[in-house]
């Protein structure tokens, strides 16, 4: 089974291990990152949620999980194929 690390990076990336990643997706800032090594690298031009009425911040939710979902399946992971771990 495939382990997938979905990571919201609100802290300095320098505390982020220093691995390579299969993807990395920037919000648009046009930054590199030339500190995250990644395979793949995506510029996913998502808004900044500062000073966002709600109705924008949940489309911008809404935009972020549609891409996330995009990204998982191209790498070959379906969610709705997916089962939870049995406990």
């Amino acid at each position: 089974m495939k382990k997938v690390l979905i990571v919201c990076v609100s802290k300095p990336l320098a505390e982020l291990a220093p691995i390579e990643y299969d993807l990395v997706a920037t919000r648009g800032c046009g930054d590199a990152c030339p500190m995250m090594r990644a395979s793949v690298r995506e510029d996913w031009d998502i808004p900044g949620p500062k000073n966002m009425e709600p109705e924008e911040f949940r489309k911008m939710r809404d935009l972020i999980e549609s891409k996330v979902k995009a990204a998982l399946l191209r790498f070959g992971i379906d969610l709705c194929q997916t089962t939870a771990p049995s406990h």
